[in-house]
């Protein structure tokens, strides 16, 4: 928190400041060190600082920190980057339809997706016919499926190239975390957002638990060598928002996604984005 002090008799003012930082390359939030600067008045709107050398390096430290809080961007896939919802709805419901299950509409779907695909398919069955070895059959002709038409109908939301184009310039870390497969999500990063280097592209994998456990988010920060406390982390539903809560990272809900916006007000959501290019306004 930024703190100004007026000093007596004189026109200038006490900045007292958190530097949180180990070199002015690569500053880290987990010591504070509370260093002062004075600064001169030039307007009623405006700040001149006469500086000595070391102090103008301190305001260069601390500068690069102010505008460096979160040096990485942690996205959930379905619903946040991609549009995915159609193709996978269309895959559920050929597999259950060649089996004589009732379908689900698009909208249905909204609610049954998030929790990894072998969840998906156990909700999309009915409670009848949940066995474990329904379960298994259906999700094996899920994925035979949905692997030959998982980009029929997928694209990215409006707006996600300009903000992936925003966040490369300003030098930002992205990476992506799903309760996708792990393979399917690789493929749908590397077809649908070639033009971008996710540093770390994580789906669903068999060792690891699934979202929200915050074990996958974690595992993106200490892979990119950047604190928890640096990152937002951008979902479309409650499962997102509360995987960032455990990592100890800032949680912005995407109002575009699957999931309402009560939803994520429910799982915690620091932030609401109405448009991709509002995560600047985060930074």
């Amino acid at each position: 928190m930024l703190t100004l002090i007026a000093l007596p008799r004189s026109n200038r003012l006490l900045i007292r400041t958190p530097t949180i930082f180990n070199s002015c390359q690569q500053l880290e939030s987990f010591s504070l060190i509370y260093s002062a600067i004075h600064f001169s008045l030039l307007t009623p709107s405006y700040f001149f600082p006469i500086l000595s050398p070391p102090t103008s390096l301190l305001v260069a430290a601390f500068s690069y920190w102010a505008a460096m809080k979160y040096k990485g961007v942690i996205f959930d896939l379905d619903g946040t980057l991609l549009d995915t919802l159609e193709d996978l709805s269309d895959s559920v419901n050929r597999v259950l339809a060649a089996r004589g299950f009732p379908t689900h509409t698009v909208d249905e779907y909204r609610y049954l997706i998030g929790d990894g695909t072998a969840m998906l398919i156990t909700r999309a069955l009915p409670e009848e016919e949940r066995s474990e070895e329904t379960i298994r059959f259906c999700l094996d002709a899920y994925y035979e499926d949905y692997g030959q038409n998982w980009n029929v109908k997928t694209r990215p939301y409006d707006g996600i190239p300009e903000m992936l184009d925003a966040l490369t310039e300003r030098g930002l870390k992205v990476a992506v975390l799903s309760n996708k497969q792990h393979e399917l999500t690789k493929r749908c990063v590397a077809h649908f957002l070639p033009n971008w280097t996710f540093k770390v592209v994580l789906g669903q994998r068999d060792e690891a638990t699934r979202k929200p456990d915050p074990a996958g988010a974690l595992e993106v920060a200490e892979r990119l060598n950047i604190p928890p406390g640096g990152f937002l982390y951008v979902g479309d539903s409650a499962i997102d928002m509360k995987t960032a809560i455990a990592a100890g990272m800032f949680a912005v809900g995407v109002r575009w996604g699957f999931r309402p916006v009560e939803e994520l007000q429910e799982g915690g959501a620091q932030a609401l984005i109405e448009r991709p290019l509002d995560i600047l306004n985060l930074l």
